[in-house]
């Protein structure tokens, strides 16, 4: 066989290995993803609490309920999540705006010493 590197059963099974590869690299790829119908939006933290607005128009589209005392949030597009600090709880909100979780948080600072009987 004049011209070929490998003989041929390893040129085949390393085509399959190559498949093999590309097709969980893809799969990978596709799971770390943003949904793709949130992919165009500007989430704000303002008085109404917080709000996701369309990209393409503009118009305000969701208000997370009960996040007006939100002191911060951050997105996880890959689980269409987002994460908000209140100032006694950590909240996890779905993109379509249901309460997915809640952990209460402990005093700090000055509450918390008090609360353990300090001045």
């Amino acid at each position: 066989m004049k011209g070929s590197v490998l003989p041929r059963p390893h040129a085949l099974l390393l085509l399959a290995v190559i498949l093999v590869l590309g097709a969980l690299y893809s799969q990978a790829s596709a799971i770390n993803s943003p949904v793709p119908s949130h992919q165009s939006a500007l989430w704000v933290l303002a008085n109404e609490g917080i709000s996701r607005f369309d990209g393409d128009t503009g118009e305000r589209v969701l208000v997370l309920p009960d996040t007006r005392q939100a002191q911060a949030f951050a997105l996880d597009e890959t689980e269409a999540r987002v994460w908000v600090l209140q100032r006694r709880a950590l909240q996890v909100w779905d993109f379509d705006g249901s309460l997915r979780s809640e952990f209460h948080l402990p005093p700090v600072g000055a509450r918390a010493r008090r609360a353990r009987g300090g001045q």
